[in-house]
């Protein structure tokens, strides 16, 4: 996810761009809200999509729909994934002065990303173990459980 900064050079060198500065800079801090909003709906509009195939697939499997409810739990996995890209999760972070300093004090760094994609992945993997497992796909369902231990290993149902 590309963030916008906007600043401006002054006698204290450079600052926060901010409205009181004028109307040019008004203008900008407006752009970089709009920018700002537009992500958050994108990332929103991700999250409720895989939401919606994980429990179309938890109604599949309670109709003993295995098939669908594998289709299903793909689609939300591949939504997780497109927000895990769409937050650059794996990219390495740019330093900052913070992180800097936490690593020379030996602290460990935050991590990247939303917290809840984890659990939610590991659950939707248990899930699609459990389905694999009922149409008799052994190996898949244990690749599966198996991830989802990887994944979040305090999930015990996986």
């Amino acid at each position: 996810m590309q963030t916008l900064s906007i600043f401006q050079s002054g006698k204290d060198g450079l600052q926060p761009a901010a409205r009181e500065q004028g109307p040019e800079m008004a203008a900008l801090v407006r752009l970089k809200a709009m920018q700002e909003l537009e992500q958050k709906s994108i990332l929103k509009s991700m999250e409720e999509n895989a939401k919606r195939h994980k429990e179309q697939g938890n109604m599949a499997m309670e109709k003993g729909q295995y098939r669908h409810a594998v289709k299903e739990y793909n689609s939300a996995l591949e939504h997780a994934r497109d927000m895990m890209d769409f937050l650059e999760v794996d990219k390495e972070p740019q330093m900052n002065g913070y992180m800097l300093r936490a690593l020379a004090t030996g602290m460990p760094l935050p991590k990247r990303g939303p917290a809840a994609l984890n659990p939610f992945r590991a659950v939707v993997l248990a899930s699609r173990s459990l389905a694999f497992l009922r149409l008799d796909a052994y190996d898949r369902a244990i690749e599966d459980a198996e991830l989802a231990c990887r994944i979040e290993p305090k999930y015990v149902k996986a």
